[in-house]
């Protein structure tokens, strides 16, 4: 500011004394009249007084001017500063474990400039902070694989933060020009440097800025001197805590700094302002959403396992399993199963697996997780009240609902030829038998919207339950009793075997005799002629002796001596009389051969059919139990329903012949009397219904011991086990719960519906643990991790997250908040038991249709 300038106004000497003292006293210097230099005097100090105040009011509209200028030049630039921090917030990139990763946590379901749905993002604070809990986790579990993953997962964790500080430097470029950045976990095509366009922009269009001849921008990134550990929001900060770093560290801090040059009125030489602000690259937290590992039991739990940690450490796991890798869509669907690339997954056992989907299930549920409780609820041990074995039967089991009875039945006698393992590991495109066998395991809808829940027990296969201990026991009663199984699929098959060679001999004799028969009746019938032709003439010669006259013959000479003759006739006469009484007998008896024949036939087929459904249904009629019955031939009370009786020894040659012996040698014998050979009887019993069989045979009837009728009123045999699904909720785990952590079981099965989603994975183990003993019984393990992966390029969007159930409320909602999505499955299944003493390939035929069918079949493909 200018000093105010010096008047040019010069002012006179005062009076001398002598003067003062020459005037009058009491009378006013000139006569009471003003002197010329008193008004000069007086019009000096108004002039003075006006110009200060004229000058303090120019500096002060200066003063306000200028800060005005810079006040507005200072928003300008602290509102790019929190721009550019906004915009930075939004540079993520993409990796196929963790997804979107960037310096912060942005909600899912966001839209990008194009219309793209995004995904959730992860800060780097968080997936560091997540793997940092995962490894504790491990830690405390002494879960080598674990560790190991949550090791590797830290390195790719580096190398994301170094891609995205590289992308962040790309974005605040000052060159305008996009450029392409080395990418090997993914691409973002809209992240080249359009924040530094777009801070441009907002400062080239203030006020100031356009008033300055040139403004130049830069911007830098780095951290702060001290650590700033709160970054819930973009704030500014203070520009002396900034410290510019360009090394592979990912920065949290964004330094804006805009350099004006421009012409100060009055002078020529310009005028250089720089002008800082420094922001927080920040934003709140989102915490990931709710999930959950389910544990299901379709058919049961093995004994060995009654908590998770049970699983993850067993030692008694039989083999390994194989990792698949959902491809080109969702499976069940348009996709299919491939070994998988990224990540590579090696054979492994059933307790590594549990330890794969375990990990990406607490990965997945983010930095919120207290790892003393995650390990706590590892090790907790299962509530199994809610899972006992008030079961539907339709979860057990396909059997019709008209056929269904209160027999649970969760196995079959099946013997395993590998066809499921092959079809998981090679079939399993579309509609193929791998994506039913799927469809069937997770209950996923078919085009008819019907849910292939349950495993489709082959129909000829003996039903089996496996109990809460394990073990092996034939539907309907406790216990596995071999022989009895043993001489009971025996007997039905040596019974179909006799009863189709009967067959073949019935029909062989059958057609004898008729041809016989045939032969026989012609015989008799040209005898008979020729016995009425000499018996004629015998009469005729009688009557001519009579008259005593000498016969002629009919050439006119005399005949023979006519008594020689009549011999002779009476001779032939008797011959053809036994001739066909003989022959008469022997077609009695072709005749008598002739209904054995059919009745055998009729006896073999009855008995072939009978058999060969028993066989082919056995699965349903064999549900309520098999027990022996104390008879001469050997018999089978069925599901209490029906009676079999075996015949083991086949129709031979001898059996007929000792029949028309016997024949001949008891003409008087009642027809009603039973033949030796049971497959000539009118009442040839071989599937009979109960009653009618007690009503045959006396009334003491026994069966292993007891009264038929005494065992048939017994009440059902009871079977107890657990089957439901235990689940593993992260809301109980986080830091802020507020209960102890416990596995709850629930009966129904509540993520029906769900594909594996393209990208995630899918582990089978055919024989992963047995259980039981004579005979041992095997389970094997399904896997199915929906979060072992994410992506954003998928055909339903978003793919990596857990996945909420269809069915609404099935957990307790307002303990924890929402109920948690699916993020990995395990289940143990389909207990088979291990056949090393039976015969595997028989088979019984059906000769009218000319079928056969296995008497203990292979296990299905789509039955896992």
């Amino acid at each position: 500011m200018q000093e105010p300038p010096e008047t040019n106004e010069s002012h006179s000497s005062p009076p001398s004394r002598q003067a003062q003292a020459e005037r009058p006293v009491g009378r006013p210097e000139n006569d009471g009249a003003q002197s010329p230099q008193s008004d000069y005097s007086t019009m000096a100090t108004l002039a003075f007084f006006t110009l200060m105040g004229s000058c303090l009011i120019v500096l002060m509209v200066a003063m306000v001017n200028n800060f005005t200028v810079h006040h507005k030049q200072a928003d300008a630039v602290d509102n790019a500063a929190l721009l550019a921090a906004h915009e930075l917030s939004q540079v993520t990139v993409d990796h196929s474990s963790f997804g979107q990763v960037g310096l912060c946590d942005l909600p899912a379901d966001r839209f990008s400039p194009t219309g793209v749905r995004q995904g959730r993002v992860i800060s780097l604070g968080s997936l560091y902070e997540t793997l940092r809990i995962d490894s504790e986790i491990a830690k405390k579990l002494g879960q080598k694989s674990m560790l190991s993953m949550a090791e590797h997962d830290t390195s790719l964790a580096h190398k994301v933060e170094t891609e995205l500080a590289q992308r962040l430097r790309q974005a605040v470029e000052v060159d305008t020009a996009p450029t392409s950045v080395p990418q090997s976990t993914g691409s973002n095509s809209e992240q080249d440097n359009t924040v530094y366009r777009d801070v441009y922009r907002a400062i080239s269009s203030d006020r100031e800025a356009q008033a300055a001849t040139s403004v130049e921008l830069k911007i830098y990134l780095g951290r702060g001197t001290n650590p700033i550990f709160t970054r819930e929001e973009t704030r500014l900060v203070s520009t002396a805590d900034f410290v510019r770093t360009d090394s592979g560290a990912a920065p949290y801090l964004v330094l804006v700094e805009a350099h004006y040059e421009g012409h100060a009125k009055g002078s020529s030489q310009p005028q250089r302002y720089v002008k800082r602000a420094c922001a927080l690259i920040g934003a709140p937290t989102v915490e990931a959403p709710p999930s959950a590992f389910i544990i299901n039991f379709p058919q049961g739990i093995p004994p060995q396992f009654a908590s998770a940690h049970d699983i993850l450490f067993n030692k008694q796991w039989t083999s390994k399993g194989d990792w698949q890798q959902a491809v080109g869509s969702r499976v069940p669907g348009k996709g299919s199963l491939a070994p998988p690339l990224d990540p590579v997954m090696p054979s492994m056992q059933p307790g590594d697996a549990m330890a794969v989907g375990l990990y990406h299930w607490l990965r997945s549920a983010g930095s919120a997780i207290d790892p003393d409780l995650a390990v706590e609820l590892i090790h907790s041990k299962w509530d199994l009240n809610s899972l006992s074995n008030t079961a539907d039967r339709k979860d057990l089991d396909m059997t019709d609902s008209a056929e269904q009875t209160s027999t649970i039945v969760n196995s079959c006698l099946a013997r395993d030829t590998g066809a499921r393992e092959y079809s998981i590991m090679n079939q399993t495109g579309p509609s193929s038998v791998g994506q039913i066998a799927l469809s069937r395991a997770f209950a996923v809808f078919d085009q008819s919207t019907q849910p292939n829940a349950g495993p489709a027990y082959p129909p000829t296969a003996l039903p089996l339950f496996v109990d809460a201990q394990g073990k092996c026991n034939l539907a309907g009663r406790k216990g596995f009793n071999t022989a009895l199984i043993k001489s009971f699929l025996y007997d039905i098959h040596d019974t179909n075997i006799a009863a189709t060679t009967s067959l073949a001999m019935a029909k062989q004799f059958l057609n004898q005799s008729s041809n016989a028969l045939s032969q026989t009746e012609q015989r008799i019938i040209i005898e008979r002629q020729e016995l009425a032709s000499v018996t004629s003439r015998l009469a005729r010669m009688t009557d001519e002796a009579s008259k005593r006259r000498k016969p002629v013959s009919d050439s006119g000479a005399e005949a023979d001596d006519p008594k020689r003759i009549m011999i002779l006739a009476q001779d032939r006469t008797e011959a053809l009389r036994a001739q066909i009484a003989n022959d008469e007998q022997q077609r009695a008896n072709l005749r008598d051969t002739h209904n054995r024949a059919t009745q055998a036939i009729y006896n073999a087929t009855k008995a072939a059919s009978a058999t060969y459904e028993l066989c082919e249904h056995a699965f349903k009629s064999c549900r309520d139990g098999i027990y022996q019955i104390d008879t001469a031939h050997r018999a089978y009370l069925i599901g209490k329903k029906f009676v079999f009786v075996a015949h083991n020894e086949p129709l031979c040659e001898n059996d007929f012949f000792a029949a028309t012996q016997d024949a001949a040698a008891n003409k008087n014998k009642s027809e009603d009397e039973e033949p030796k050979s049971p497959w000539f009887s009118r009442n040839m019993e071989i599937m009979a219904p109960v009653d009618a069989f007690i009503g045959n045979h006396a009334e003491d009837a026994k069966a292993e011991g007891k009264s038929l009728k005494a065992l048939l009123q017994e009440k059902p045999v009871e079977q107890i086990f657990h089957q439901g699904m235990i689940v593993l909720d992260s809301r109980s785990i986080t830091r802020t719960a507020t209960t102890t952590p416990a596995c709850h079981g629930y009966k129904q099965y509540a993520f029906s519906n769900i594909a594996i989603p393209s990208g995630q994975l899918l582990y089978y183990c055919q024989n992963a643990i047995e259980s039981g003993d004579s005979p041992k019984v095997s389970w094997s393990m399904l896997l199915r991790d929906l979060v072992a992966t994410r992506s954003n390029a998928s055909d339903i969007g978003a793919t990596g997250n857990p996945i909420p159930s269809e069915e609404r409320s099935w957990c307790n909602e307002s303990e924890h908040g929402p109920c948690p999505g699916l993020a990995c499955e395990l289940q143990l299944r389909c207990p088979l038991p291990v056949l090393n003493d039976f015969s595997e390939d028989t088979y019984l035929k059906e000769p009218g249709i000319n079928t056969q069918v296995p008497q203990i079949p292979p296990v299905p493909a789509d039955m896992l």
